[in-house]
């Protein structure tokens, strides 16, 4: 009779996932790094966000285009 083994799961660095809200991980060297989604900026370990919402967001010789 042959036994089962059980199936060993690498540990994968990115699930759970470390990042913040509109980050995403990638496998780096064995761990997870986070980056902002394209579009969004900040600290993608606590969360990223867009640049700027409305236009009172940017400096008075801007606009906010796309968020």
């Amino acid at each position: 009779m042959i036994e089962a083994r059980p199936v060993e799961e690498k540990p994968t660095p990115c699930i759970p996932s470390p990042c913040g809200a509109n980050a995403e991980c990638r496998e780096q060297n064995g761990a997870g790094s986070c980056s902002c989604l394209q579009d969004y900026v900040g600290n993608p370990y606590e969360g990223c966000r867009p640049e700027c919402v409305l236009n009172t967001d940017c400096a008075s010789n801007r606009a906010c285009i796309r968020n």
